[in-house]
């Protein structure tokens, strides 16, 4: 007998056919493990910057908190007019 990590529930006989390998119950537990993810980045954002920090050195415009591929970075409010970028 396997069981579930996520929400602690017998993984069914079938299901461990198909994916011997697999942890997770249900496509509901994946999902769910999912959307906690999604959840827990955006907590994760870094507080948005203050004073001269937040303005581009471009334009004078405000520069935001966005997440990107690399991470959190700093962008420009006028995005795509302006692509000035900071790291944080």
């Amino acid at each position: 007998m396997s069981i579930c990590t996520n929400c602690g529930n017998e993984i069914p006989n079938q299901r461990l056919d198909l994916f011997p390998e697999t942890n997770l119950c249900s496509a509901k537990c994946i999902e769910n493990i999912i959307e906690n993810e999604k959840n827990v980045h955006i907590d994760a954002a870094p507080p948005a910057p203050t004073g001269e920090k937040a303005t581009c050195s471009r334009c004078k415009s405000r520069l935001e908190v966005r997440k990107g591929p690399t991470g959190w970075f700093l962008g420009c409010t006028r995005y795509p007019m302006c692509k000035a970028t900071k790291q944080l």
